[in-house]
Order: C-alpha cells, then sequence, then structure tokens
C-alpha cells in the first residue's frame, strides 16, 4: 500500500468512527454536559513539525478528536478536509497531533473537533489563538441545531462572500452547507479555558 493510500484509509475509519456516534444515524440525546478543551502552547520541534497537545474533558464521556481545516481550491470536496484523528476514551483524556510545517503554515490554521460518545461536537476553530466561534453556529446562540439548519436552508442558493450561511465559504449556499450543519447538529462552541 503507497503512502497516499494509507493515509486515505486511515481518514475513511476516522470519518466512519464519527458517524458510528453522529446524531443523524443514532437516537438524539441532548448535550448534557459541556466539553472543556485546554491546549498548550504550539510547539515546533527540530523536524520542522508542530505538537499540539490538548487535554480534553466532558461529562457525557468521549468519543474522537479530529483535525481539520478548510478545504482548498486544489481539493475534490470543498468544506471540511479531515487532517487526523484520535480516539478518545473516557470522561477525560489526553492527546497530541504532530503536523508537518506545510499543514501548520494553511490559512487557517487546523482545527480540533472533539466528539462524545452522543455525537455532540465540540469545536475549536482557531487552535492557534484559541478564541474564536464555531463557525456552524449560523445564528449565533451557542448551538448547532436544527435552526441552523433551517436558516441554511432559507438561504439556499444565495451567492455572495458575506452570506453566513455559505459555512464552507465556497461563494454559494447549496448541499454541501446544508451537509455540514446537519453533521454538527448537536455541538457546541468549545468552552475554553
Amino acid at each position: 500500500m503507497s503512502g497516499s493510500s494509507g493515509y486515505l484509509a486511515k481518514l475513511s475509519v476516522c470519518a466512519a468512527e464519527a458517524l458510528d456516534v453522529n446524531p443523524f444515524f443514532n437516537t438524539f440525546h441532548e448535550n448534557m454536559g459541556p466539553t472543556i478543551i485546554q491546549q498548550d502552547p504550539p510547539l515546533i520541534s527540530q523536524s520542522n513539525t508542530l505538537n499540539l497537545h490538548f487535554e480534553i474533558s466532558d461529562t457525557d464521556s468521549l468519543h474522537q478528536a479530529q483535525l481539520v481545516t478548510l478545504a482548498t481550491s486544489q481539493d475534490l470536496i470543498p468544506g471540511l478536509k479531515l487532517l487526523d484523528c484520535k480516539p478518545l476514551n473516557g470522561k477525560r483524556d489526553t492527546i497530541e497531533f504532530t503536523i508537518p510545517e506545510s499543514i501548520a503554515t494553511f490559512d487557517p490554521f487546523p482545527s480540533l473537533l472533539v466528539i462524545d460518545v452522543y455525537g455532540n461536537v465540540a469545536r475549536q476553530w482557531d487552535i492557534s489563538e484559541a478564541n474564536t466561534r464555531t463557525r456552524l453556529d449560523v445564528n449565533d446562540d451557542g448551538a448547532v441545531n436544527i435552526l441552523d439548519l433551517v436558516w441554511v436552508a432559507s438561504h439556499f442558493g444565495q451567492t455572495g462572500t458575506s452570506n453566513r450561511g455559505d459555512v464552507n465559504e465556497d461563494g454559494i449556499v447549496n448541499v454541501q452547507d446544508l451537509v455540514l450543519v446537519a453533521n454538527g447538529i448537536g455541538g457546541t462552541s468549545a468552552s475554553i479555558r
């Protein structure tokens, strides 16, 4: 198996594991408790990689952490691009991602998604600064829910660069934006200390 196909196989397993608890495919559970994400400052190693270290806790128990970035025009599928994932266990876990400097210089910087055992997703969109809002929460009520999905659907087909319904920022509100918001239903903005 070549390096590229091994990477794609790993990401396919990541996506399948995330779908295992996705509320769209399972009985919906309310978000019972907040997910707390604590991040140490990023460290650049001598091998030109960036080490990201996180301590994560959730009263509902943790399932998976995903490192993502926004897809570029060179990617086949717009929206979020999965870079790596780690399984999580229990109510508290520590993880580390090591990413090449070429990815660490992406604009925007890679982001962290944390999925609990009920499929609730907490996001830390700018892990370089750890201080931004959730992009999928288009109505800014602090949660990604059916109201966000309805909002995006009501703006379906609209174009422009400042349309909040265009969550993947490809210039049009379309089915890809609906899918991104639907996959995020149940998530909240990450609580960051």
